[in-house]
């Protein structure tokens, strides 16, 4: 009876085992299918090459526009000095991943004045007269003036974790424009567009993207005072106002959509075409380092199908470390980096929510959509998840769900409201 027992149990046991292989084996099938078929359809579609293509020679022109900008001018970064360094001012002042309970601690800053900032749009011109009695010492912005460049990776968060919180750099807007609404005449009104100037190239200067596009907003906010100005007949200053064709040059070609031209289905003429001698690509060091911060997984793609999309992506590395001050994010990621991602994932939920739902990152709408027929806990425990295939898997559903940027809508141009058409009734 025992033996007979023993022998059921040992069946059990064995047959249920085997239905573990087999299910496992069978998840495994299902996941190499899937991630063979979503790759055949990615790396064969053409559309990015062919839309990087068609706005080659606007991407082209509006450099050679921006070019002509003075602000714009490349700086030495052999010859960059400490001592000339604006982070070791703003990067203690400035906040960093800063949420809304803990801004009311941020340097010169006023939460309920910034929210009427934004309420106000571009209508924030006319109101000087709301604030008069905000008392904040911005004298700090003329003793900016004396540094020329901004390394915001020193002697803060950037400087131990490269990939960790960004400077909230939307404060250099908010004081600007609180400067500027506060001049008292003529003559000061000249000093407070030369420290917006400056500030706007302290922020170029950071080899952030985020810099790239605080760089336009700062120009855009001080074009739409002078354009005011003007029409109020307030002031009468000889200043080099940026034209607006510039302007729209900048929103295209200086900012997220440029990214674009980094895409690794991008074919080798247009790529050629423009980073073939990449010192005249401005803001490249800040392209460069957010197009690896968000696609690094790229690598688990690029290594097995396009060795020689690899090898120019190196190079481009390389060329540029001697143009960038701040050190580029490594490109190949670690295995650390690549299970972190996952148990990220997994962290989210349990089980994934359904598609119609409200998701909090890019991450698990690709991750859903992709794996809509698994739960998180089955892809992640499977034997086929090594780490080379997670990487993959990240990559692929990065690509699916667009986070690789597009140049689809290069062409759009400023909002025709940025400055409020009203102005031309005074």
């Amino acid at each position: 009876m025992r033996s007979t027992f023993v022998r059921v149990m040992l069946s059990l046991i064995i047959t249920a085992l085997l239905t573990w292989i087999a299910g496992k084996n069978w998840m495994q099938i299902q996941l190499t299918e899937m991630t063979q078929k979503l790759e055949i359809n990615l790396l064969s579609n053409s559309k990015e090459s062919e839309e990087t293509k068609k706005h080659l020679d606007h991407f082209l022109k509006d450099l050679q526009e921006i070019k002509k900008l003075e602000v714009l001018k490349p700086y030495p970064v052999s010859e960059l000095k400490s001592e000339k360094d604006a982070g070791s001012f703003l990067n203690s002042r400035i906040p960093w991943g800063i949420s809304d309970q803990q801004k009311k601690d941020v340097f010169a800053y006023d939460p309920q004045l910034a929210q009427n900032f934004e309420e106000w749009g571009y209508d924030w011109v006319r109101h000087s007269e709301d604030v008069k009695n905000i008392h904040l010492d911005l004298s700090f912005l003329r003793d900016l003036m004396k540094y020329d460049h901004w390394a915001v990776e020193d002697h803060s968060p950037l400087e131990t974790n490269p990939e960790g919180s960004l400077p909230q750099l939307g404060v250099l807007n908010f004081w600007s424009k609180l400067r500027l609404l506060k001049v008292k005449d003529e003559s000061d009104a000249l000093s407070a567009l030369e420290e917006v100037r400056h500030l706007a190239r302290l922020s170029y200067t950071s080899e952030l993207l985020l810099g790239n596009s605080t760089f336009f907003s700062l120009l855009l906010t001080e074009r739409a005072i002078l354009d005011y100005w003007e029409a109020m007949g307030r002031f009468h200053i000889h200043w080099d106002k940026v034209p607006l064709e510039t302007l729209t040059a900048l929103h295209r070609s200086l900012m997220f959509k440029s990214i674009a031209f980094l895409d690794f289905r991008v074919d080798d003429e247009v790529w050629n075409q423009i980073f073939k001698n990449q010192e005249q690509v401005p803001g490249i060091c800040g392209l460069v380092n957010e197009f690896i911060l968000a696609n690094r997984f790229l690598y688990f793609l690029l290594k097995d199908h396009y060795p020689n999309r690899m090898k120019r992506y190196e190079s481009l590395y390389s060329k540029i470390q001697t143009q960038c001050r701040m050190k580029l994010v490594h490109p190949v990621p670690t295995v650390q980096e690549v299970q972190g991602k996952f148990n990220e994932w997994k962290n989210l939920s349990p089980v994934l929510p359904s598609i119609d739902q409200d998701f909090s990152t890019v991450e698990t709408i690709a991750f859903r959509l992709y794996f809509m027929s698994f739960s998180i806990d089955q892809i992640l425990n499977t034997t086929v998840a090594d780490q080379f295939h997670k990487g993959k898997i990240l990559a692929l559903a990065a690509i699916w769900s667009d986070h690789v940027y597009n140049v689809e809508n290069y062409d759009s141009v400023l909002d025709p409201n940025w400055r409020d058409s009203s102005l031309a009734d005074f």
